[in-house]
C-alpha cells in the first residue's frame, strides 16, 4: 500500500444508508431508550473503563491513523482479541474450592467451616444449613476438626494437616494401608467425608458468585450499561450502539467550533458537551486529554504525506454504521431485551443457573460418598453419577444459594435489611420451585446440559485424587 493510502477494505458491512434504515422505522423503534447525554457518558466510558490503560489506548488510537495510512502494521486486531479473552477468562473459572496453601493449623474452626458454608457468615443461612445438610456441619464438624488436630498434635503426626489442606485422598490411601493406627477409622472417614462436603458447598456457593458477576458485571471490569442488573439487550445498546452513535454524530460537529476552541480544552470540553459528543466533569475532560497526547504524537512523527483524518473518520463510521442502527425493536426481535447473559452464555437464566447449581451440589454429596469407598476399596475413582435427586431439596438449596450470593434481583433477601423484614428461610414456600422445573426442562437439549455442566459442575473426585 502506498504512503498515505487508506486501507478502506473490511469484511463488515454496514447498510447502505444508515439515515435510510433509521427513518423507514416506526418512530417507537427509532430509539435505543438511552437519552444523548447517555449515549456521550458510554462512548467515554467505554474508553476510560477497564483494564485497557490510557497509555495503552493512546498507543492503539495513534497505531490505528498510522496502520490506515500505511505508515505501521496495524495492532487493533490483536488487541481486540487480547481484551475479549480477558473477559471471558474472569467469569468462567472453573475448577473447585481449595483451601490457600498459607491456612495453618491454629485456625478457629468454627468461624472457618461457618465462612465455607456461608461467606458471609449469616446465621440464618447457617442455621437452614444445620438443618437441611448432611452431617450437621455448622456444629459438629468444627468440634470434631478441634478433636483430631488434638490428636494429631498427641501422635506427632500430619493427619490433621492433610485434612485442613484438602489432602483427603492421601489420608484414606494410608487409612487403608493400615498406617494410621492412633486413629479411630470411623471417625477419621466421617471427618474427611464431612470436610469434603464443606468444601462442595463452598464451591457452590463460587458458581453463584460467578452467576453474579454475569448479572452486575458480564463484560467484566468494561462498561455494560447503567443497569445495576444487567440484561443482553441494554448492555448491548449501551455499551456498542450508544457510542457508534456518538461517531456517526461526529460529521455533524462544527469544525469551525472544533477549531475555535483547539488551543482551548476547556472551551473544546464545552463546546462538545453542547454537541451532545462527550460527557461533563471528569470523564469528558480525560477523553480530551487524550485526545491531545494522540495529537501530540502524531505531530511529532507527521510522515511526509501527512495524514488524512477525514478519511480515517469515514473508516470508522463505516466500521460502527451497522451497529450504530441498532434499536430497542431490534433487541426484542432477537430476544435480547429480557435475556440475561447468564442465558446468553449458558443457556440458563441466573435463577435456573443456581437451580442447576444446588442440584451439582446435591450430586456432590453422593459422589463424596462413592469416592470415599472407591479409595478405601482401592478402585478408581468414579465419574459423578446421574442420581435422581428430591426435587424439593434441590429448590431449597437453590433458595439458600440464591439468598447467599444474591445472583440475581428477584433473589430471597433475609435479616433486618430485607424487603419483608423476615429473618427466616421457609422451606415450605417452595420458592424455588418454578426455576428448578424450567431448568430440568432446558437441561433435557444436550447442547445446553453440556454447557452447563461445563461452567457450573462440581466434581467431587478432585479432593480424593491425591
Amino acid at each position: 500500500m502506498k504512503q498515505g493510502q487508506i486501507n478502506a477494505d473490511s469484511d463488515v458491512q454496514a447498510p447502505a444508508d444508515v439515515e435510510a434504515v433509521l427513518a423507514s422505522r416506526p418512530k417507537g423503534e427509532r430509539y435505543t431508550g438511552l437519552t444523548a447525554a447517555q449515549a456521550a457518558e458510554a462512548a467515554a466510558q467505554n474508553v476510560l473503563r477497564g483494564s485497557v490503560s490510557p497509555a495503552r489506548v493512546v498507543d492503539l488510537a495513534t497505531n490505528f491513523i498510522n496502520a490506515l495510512h500505511g505508515y505501521a502494521p496495524n495492532e487493533l486486531p490483536g488487541a481486540i482479541k487480547e481484551i475479549r479473552d480477558s473477559i471471558w477468562r474472569e467469569h468462567f473459572e472453573e475448577g473447585v474450592y481449595r483451601p490457600h496453601r498459607t491456612i495453618c493449623g491454629d485456625i478457629d474452626h468454627r468461624s472457618y467451616i461457618a465462612t465455607l458454608l456461608s461467606p458471609s457468615a449469616s446465621p440464618h443461612i447457617l442455621e437452614a444449613l444445620y438443618n437441611c445438610l448432611p452431617g450437621h456441619l455448622p456444629e459438629e464438624h468444627p468440634s470434631n476438626l478441634d478433636q483430631l488436630r488434638e490428636r494429631s498434635k498427641e501422635l506427632d503426626d500430619n493427619v490433621y494437616d492433610r485434612v485442613i489442606r484438602s489432602n483427603l485422598g492421601s489420608i484414606l490411601k494410608s487409612l487403608r494401608r493400615g498406617l494410621l493406627q492412633g486413629h479411630e477409622p470411623l471417625f477419621l472417614t466421617e471427618v474427611i467425608r464431612n470436610h469434603a462436603r464443606c468444601f462442595a458447598v463452598r464451591t457452590a456457593h463460587a458458581k453463584i458468585d460467578i452467576l453474579r458477576q454475569h448479572s452486575i458485571a458480564p463484560l467484566g471490569d468494561r462498561f455494560c450499561g447503567f443497569h445495576d442488573w444487567a440484561l443482553v439487550g441494554h448492555s448491548c445498546l449501551a455499551a456498542l450502539a450508544a457510542p457508534a452513535a456518538i461517531i456517526r454524530k461526529l460529521n455533524e460537529f462544527e469544525e469551525a467550533a472544533l477549531c475555535s476552541a483547539d488551543e482551548d480544552s476547556s472551551t473544546l470540553l464545552e463546546h462538545l458537551v453542547d454537541a451532545k459528543l462527550l460527557p461533563p466533569g471528569p470523564a469528558g475532560r480525560a477523553i480530551i486529554s487524550l485526545a491531545h497526547v494522540v495529537e501530540e504524537r502524531l505531530n511529532t512523527t507527521q510522515p511526509e504525506y501527512g495524514y488524512h483524518m477525514g478519511a480515517a473518520l469515514s473508516i470508522v463510521q463505516h466500521k460502527t454504521a451497522a451497529v450504530a442502527s441498532l434499536n430497542r425493536g431490534d433487541m426484542k426481535r432477537d430476544g435480547s431485551s429480557r435475556m440475561d447473559f447468564s442465558t446468553l452464555r449458558i443457556g440458563l437464566s441466573t435463577a435456573e443457573a443456581s437451580s442447576y447449581v444446588s442440584l451439582e451440589l446435591l450430586r456432590a454429596f453422593a459422589h463424596i460418598d462413592l469416592c470415599i469407598e472407591a479409595v478405601l476399596d482401592n478402585r478408581p475413582l468414579p465419574l459423578q453419577p446421574v442420581t435422581a435427586i428430591n426435587r424439593s431439596q434441590v429448590a431449597f438449596h437453590a433458595v439458600l444459594l440464591r439468598t447467599e450470593g444474591r445472583p440475581d434481583k428477584n433473589a430471597a433477601c433475609i435479616g433486618p435489611g430485607s424487603r419483608n423484614g423476615s429473618d427466616e428461610l421457609d422451606r415450605d414456600r417452595k420458592s424455588g420451585r418454578l426455576p428448578m422445573a424450567s431448568m430440568l426442562e432446558k437441561i433435557a437439549v444436550p447442547a445446553i446440559e453440556r454447557e452447563a455442566r461445563h461452567h457450573l459442575s462440581i466434581d467431587a473426585a478432585a479432593w480424593f485424587a491425591s
